[in-house]
């Protein structure tokens, strides 16, 4: 054996950039010529293409025999979406298209999968007759309707626009177009000339046995009602004139309406007296008869051709009143209730515009004007009343506080003072203090100007009321029955106390104990504010107490004070019939005043009366 063991290997540089071809071998002690002894060319047939080469992209080269090199932009993921063209992303432009995405209906490959809209289609139907339903035998497949398509299949015949779910169908029996009102409400068309309600502008045929009957037929005068309007022969009718004396001249002021004459009537209008069939056109004149024979007045009648006042006219020339030399057709018409000139007409240009005054204040309404010589009754010259149903609105009135613009200008209650009213729900004429109060230019039923009252449930608690020994804070200074005995001083007043044995006559005591029921737990029916009814209040002389029956024949103590606490009267008296009388009162002067009603069965309270 020659050189056993001792041979080197070489590789073929067939392109000569000095990297062997790998595939290509020989054993020699040294490099045959076109041989080197690296292996590393990827491709020998190419000079450029060897590991000392730099990376060229898109020349569809691996330059540097390197595969995990980029070798063109197709490696790159582009649109950041985690895929790149070699690694199967269709449209690397896109995020939302790369293999992991959602198939969507968009007319795109989403998924790269090679198929557009897999799977998420919807089926449309064709609507060849455009009347908004399906042909559920004629389908497509589409993202969204494609033109002449809709998303129903309910459509009965989609060659008819007017054939579809839901119909209104009207009977057209005579084939006029016009239906008379009954209907049927289906897909198809129903048989004996059915119309669609959308073919017509009404279904109002008033006789659907006539052709010539429907609305919108031209009426003709023959006693039909041709365009079902509700009139018969409208529009079409000839005017007839009344022919009373029967000489076939017709009374211009009596007239009716038909297709022909009715008996006693003509169709001319030239008879002026219908009342004598020896007066009308076709008579000839008889002079001094009283008549205008041939209804022709300027033919000669009478001495109406005389000039009788001398003012240069006829009666027959015109004059209108030939006794009166100023009135004639050449007179200057002035406003004295007559036709002056003769025209037909009665002060004419010389009227003066008067106004009504409805309410009777001198001030005249603009909208209801009257031409006239002087005032009619009831009208004025001016127009400047803003409301003329009220006496007490016109310019310049005085502004009373009623809700008005009593002086036509600056609003409703202008210039008038305005004060808040507080509730004053007990009637004491003290307000809530807690009120909101309303403004007003006047006096608020319920509601007084002030706001003192600290509990307005109690008309014997106001700010300045008399103190009362009845457990409460009658003046709303914060303190209860100040200045009243509280002999056991334990901080209430013996006269809501009556504990210890103290003669109290306000309290009950009905064991005689000496010490107060409401002490010893013992029931008591006590009188309430809403037990008492006082009428008249305000009152001017006697009042009528009011109690329930439970307090018949019961003995009250009546205590009347003044506003200060003064003590007036007292008298005692006996419930009877449910009622006490207290009378001779009209010496009290005017004003607020309290009474006090106390019994020993059922204690005492105090009501507010107010004397006028």
């Amino acid at each position: 054996q020659t050189d056993e063991g001792v041979k080197t290997t070489y590789y073929a540089d067939s392109d000569g950039d000095g990297y062997g071809n790998p595939a290509s071998t020989t054993q020699a002690c040294s490099p045959p010529s076109g041989y080197v002894s690296n292996n590393t060319d990827c491709d020998d047939t190419d000079a450029n293409v060897n590991p000392g080469e730099t990376e060229i992209l898109d020349n569809g080269k691996d330059d540097d025999c390197n595969p995990s090199t980029l070798d063109s932009s197709a490696d790159v993921d582009d649109d950041g979406d985690g895929f790149t063209e070699n690694e199967g992303d269709c449209d690397d432009t896109n995020p939302d298209i790369n293999p992991n995405a959602i198939e969507i209906c968009d007319g795109k490959d989403n998924d790269c999968d090679g198929q557009t809209d897999e799977g998420v289609k919807t089926t449309y139907y064709a609507d060849s007759d455009g009347d908004g339903y399906g042909n559920p035998a004629s389908t497509t497949q589409a993202c969204s309707p494609p033109s002449g398509y809709v998303s129903n299949n309910t459509d009965c015949d989609d060659t008819d626009a007017n054939e579809y779910p839901g119909q209104v169908w009207y009977a057209d029996v005579d084939g006029d177009g016009y239906g008379s009102g009954s209907s049927q409400t289906t897909c198809e068309r129903p048989l004996n000339h059915y119309i669609a309600s959308e073919l017509t502008a009404t279904t109002g045929d008033c006789n659907d046995n006539d052709a010539a009957i429907h609305p919108g037929a031209t009426e003709v005068c023959d006693g039909i009602d041709n365009n079902c309007n509700g009139q018969t022969d409208e529009g079409v009718k000839t005017t007839y004139y009344a022919d009373s004396d029967g000489d076939g001249y017709g009374n211009p002021a009596s007239t009716t309406q038909a297709c022909s004459p009715p008996s006693g009537y003509v169709s001319n209008n030239t008879d002026c007296d219908d009342t004598d069939a020896n007066v009308n056109p076709g008579e000839t004149e008889i002079l001094d008869n009283g008549k205008d024979d041939d209804c022709n007045p300027s033919t000669l009648d009478s001495s109406a051709d005389v000039d009788d006042d001398g003012d240069g006219f006829t009666e027959n020339e015109g004059d209108c009143d030939d006794t009166n030399p100023d009135i004639n057709p050449n007179a200057i018409e002035i406003c004295d209730g007559k036709d002056n000139d003769c025209n037909g007409q009665t002060d004419e240009g010389v009227t003066t515009t008067y106004y009504a005054d409805n309410d009777g204040d001198n001030y005249g309404d603009l909208s209801s004007p009257t031409q006239a010589c002087s005032p009619p009754p009831g009208y004025v010259l001016n127009n400047t009343d803003c409301d003329d149903t009220d006496n007490t609105v016109y310019p310049g009135a005085p502004e009373l506080c009623d809700g008005k613009d009593n002086d036509c200008a600056n609003g409703v209650d202008d210039g008038l003072l305005f004060e808040d009213y507080y509730t004053d729900a007990d009637g004491d004429g003290y307000g809530d203090a807690g009120d909101t109060p309303e403004s007003s230019c006047s006096a608020v039923s319920g509601k007084v100007t002030n706001n003192l009252d600290c509990d307005d449930t109690d008309d014997t608690i106001y700010s300045g009321a008399p103190e009362l020994c009845d457990g409460k804070d009658n003046d709303c200074d914060s303190q209860v029955d100040e200045g009243f005995t509280d002999t056991d001083s334990d901080g209430i007043a013996d006269c809501i106390d009556n504990c210890p044995t103290v003669d109290n006559p306000d309290q009950s005591d009905v064991d005689n104990d000496g010490i107060g029921d409401a002490c010893e737990g013992l029931a008591v029916e006590s009188l309430t504010l809403k037990d008492i009814t006082i009428f008249p209040n305000p009152f001017n002389s006697d009042i009528t107490i009011q109690l329930p029956p439970r307090f018949n024949s019961t003995l009250f103590m009546l205590t009347l004070f003044d506003i200060t606490g003064k003590r007036i009267t007292v008298r005692e008296k006996t419930v009877i019939h449910g009622k006490i009388e207290l009378g001779y009162l009209t010496t009290l002067d005017q004003g607020l005043y309290l009474l006090k009603l106390a019994s020993s069965e059922s204690g005492s309270l105090i009501k507010r009366l107010v004397k006028f």
